[in-house]
């Protein structure tokens, strides 16, 4: 069997998606013996890309998106494969040409979020979906009119190279870096920030937080990572002094993988009321480190949080419930915090491994 993994970017970028697709890697990898091809092709990436511990150089090429190089890779690899699993719906032009030459190829996509909430070209050319959350799902058929029956659903998992829990002194010393006091209640959130990307409603949080502080006397900070285009930057800080918040939201910019753990320890709660998460990974993580979640309830978080098993799901434009959430979780957050022991079971490697395998097997026809 001949599997070919092609996606946008694998190691080059750092988002959410590639996070996905290098664990998918990883997953392809560690059941490569029983195939007798297997190959992650990245359309961005050089290949001379480090894979970082989830499989081995010798899985991984890249295209430097190049013309000649896809064509190159159409023509051999394209060709010959079997299954075809893209990493996202812009690859979808690609499957019109595999097609042309090679008709018997299985199409998977992997489905993630608003890419897929509205028509795609050339989605009637793929043959089977994993959808990485039941809204995803839901909005296949609505949008796309893809069968129902055609749509697995695959959620995502939490990253088996997770860091560890950073130290009570690494998160003392952050805290003291930022201004924050040990005895002041901080959320956290992780998120890109741009006008585009308001739906998240970090400003409406904002708002929020400077109520209570205004009606209740409650001080909360709000640590705010991510990247931040510079119009966005001067937004949220209007926003800020208008809701009478200086000194309690904190924009921290980009922050790598190996330094979130300190700001997953110093928080005491993860916020982010979003309306458009494909599925959201960064509150299964903020879950793996014990911290309570409230998300929103009107797209994929509901997967994320088990329906609200595990966390808080709020409407995202109600923000009298948002506050009453902020409000219920600052008067006990040991309340509030998760069962990570189910967060494992639902949201760990092996789940997501054993989930795509059978998948594999069932969906596609494939057999080991």
């Amino acid at each position: 069997m001949n599997i070919q993994l092609l996606t946008l970017k694998t190691f080059s970028a750092t988002g959410g998606i590639e996070k996905v697709t290098r664990v998918l890697g990883k997953v392809l990898a560690d059941e490569s013996a029983t195939t007798q091809v297997m190959n992650i092709t990245s359309l961005h990436d050089t290949g001379k890309e480090d894979t970082l511990g989830y499989f081995d150089k010798r899985f991984f090429s890249g295209l430097g998106n190049k013309k000649l190089s896809l064509l190159f890779w159409l023509m051999t690899k394209g060709r010959t494969a079997d299954v075809l699993i893209l990493s996202h719906s812009n690859l979808l032009r690609v499957v019109r040409w595999l097609k042309a030459i090679n008709k018997k190829c299985t199409i998977i996509l992997v489905a993630h979020g608003i890419e897929v909430w509205k028509p795609v070209k050339n989605i009637h050319l793929v043959d089977k979906f994993a959808a990485v959350s039941h809204f995803t799902a839901s909005k296949l058929v609505s949008e796309n009119a893809v069968p129902a029956e055609k749509i697995t659903v695959i959620n995502n998992c939490l990253d088996p190279f997770l860091k560890k829990e950073a130290s009570e002194e690494a998160a003392r010393q952050k805290k003291m870096q930022l201004g924050i006091e040990e005895n002041q209640l901080v959320i956290f959130a992780l998120t890109r920030l741009a006008a585009t990307e308001r739906h998240k409603g970090y400003d409406k949080v904002i708002r929020i937080l400077g109520k209570i502080r205004k009606e209740k006397g409650l001080a909360i900070h709000y640590v705010l990572a991510g990247k931040c285009t510079d119009e966005e930057h001067q937004y949220i800080i209007e926003t800020t002094k208008a809701s009478g918040m200086d000194g309690f939201v904190h924009l921290i910019g980009f922050v790598s993988d190996e330094d979130l753990p300190v700001y997953f320890k110093l928080a005491d709660a993860y916020v982010l009321p979003s309306k458009k998460e494909g599925f959201g990974i960064t509150f299964i993580e903020a879950m793996h480190y014990g911290l309570p979640v409230i998300a929103g309830n009107q797209d994929g978080s509901v997967d994320a949080l088990l329906n609200g098993a595990l966390g808080t799901l709020v409407h995202p434009d109600d923000e009298n419930e948002i506050e009453a959430a902020i409000l219920k979780l600052a008067s006990n957050p040991l309340a509030c915090v998760p069962n990570t022991e189910l967060v494992e079971k639902h949201f760990g490697y092996e789940r997501y491994r054993d989930d795509w395998k059978k998948f594999m097997e069932l969906r596609t026809g494939m057999a080991h």
